[in-house]
C-alpha cells in the first residue's frame, strides 16, 4: 500500500511534469506569452502537489529527492496503508484539477481563434447586414472558412 506513493509519483507526477516542462519551453520559443504563464503556475501547482504527497519531509528534503533521501525512507515506513491512500486521492483530484483547468484553458484558446475568423470575416464587409452566428453559417455555405474548431 506504501508503494502507491511511490508509483503515483514515477508514472503520474514526474510525466506531467516533463510535458509541463517541455510545453513552456514551446511556448516560450513561439513568444506565446499567456500560456507560458500558465504552464509555469501549472508546474508550481504540480510541485505543490508533490510536496503535498510526502507531508513528513521539509522543502531541503524533498529538493534531496522526495522518494530516496533517508527522511523518505522513514517517512514510508510511518505512514499507515490508510493514510496513503488517502494522500494518493487527495493528489489524483489535485491533478484531475490541473488537466481540468488545462483543458479549460485550451478549449478558451481555441475558441478565441474562432472568433477570430468570424470578427476578420465581418470587418472585411463580406457579409454586410449578416451578424452573430448567420456570418458563421454563411461562410460556411460558401466554403471560404476551411477550419472551425468546436
Amino acid at each position: 500500500m506504501k508503494e502507491k506513493i511511490k508509483k503515483f509519483e514515477v508514472f503520474i507526477l514526474r510525466p506531467a511534469q516533463l510535458i509541463l516542462i517541455l510545453l513552456v519551453a514551446i511556448f516560450a520559443i513561439n513568444k506565446f506569452w499567456f500560456l507560458l504563464v500558465v504552464g509555469i503556475v501549472g508546474l508550481f501547482y504540480l510541485g505543490i502537489i508533490g510536496s503535498n504527497l510526502h507531508p513528513l519531509q521539509s522543502a531541503v528534503d524533498l529538493a534531496k529527492g522526495p522518494l530516496t533521501n533517508p527522511v523518505a525512507k522513514e517517512e514510508l515506513k510511518t505512514i499507515s496503508p490508510e493514510q496513503s491512500n488517502i494522500l494518493v486521492g487527495h493528489a489524483c483530484t489535485r491533478v484531475g484539477i490541473l488537466l481540468g483547468f488545462g483543458a479549460g484553458v485550451i478549449r478558451q484558446i481555441a475558441n478565441r481563434g474562432r472568433c477570430q475568423d468570424v470578427k476578420i470575416l465581418i470587418k472585411k464587409k463580406r457579409y454586410k447586414g449578416v451578424g452573430g452566428n448567420n456570418a458563421v453559417s454563411h461562410a460556411k455555405k460558401l466554403g471560404q472558412v476551411k477550419t472551425w474548431i468546436y
